[in-house]
């Protein structure tokens, strides 16, 4: 996503490009930055197949430790034919991670 984000104490509202057409976004940030609840709509002129209504996504992160999470969500939620749900873990990196990981790394001479 391609946009301008405004931060507002819990709240965060984003507008720009989703999947190549115009879309906003919400965030609700809670637990202190842990979790947050997440809303897209985009694709405002209907232009996916099988959809006939606007592009609704929404879902659920939430911060287990510094960089991992669960995250739930629903995508498609208005259209009921293309309609889909997902479950999953991750981790996130952030620049600092990557400093020190690859600083512990043995330094090769070329000579």
């Amino acid at each position: 996503m391609i946009s301008l984000m405004e931060r507002l104490a819990e709240a965060a509202v984003r507008i720009g490009m989703i999947q190549s057409t115009f879309g906003i976004s919400a965030d609700y940030f809670f637990n202190k930055d842990k979790g947050n609840i997440t809303a897209d709509v985009w694709d405002f002129q209907k232009n996916q197949e099988e959809a006939n209504k606007v592009h609704v996504k929404g879902g659920v992160n939430y911060f287990l430790f510094k960089n991992r999470f669960l995250s739930a969500g629903v995508d498609n939620l208005l259209n009921s034919r293309r309609r889909e749900g997902d479950v999953g873990v991750g981790m996130r990196f952030e620049d600092e991670d990557f400093k020190y990981l690859l600083g512990t790394l043995p330094r090769i001479s070329m000579q």
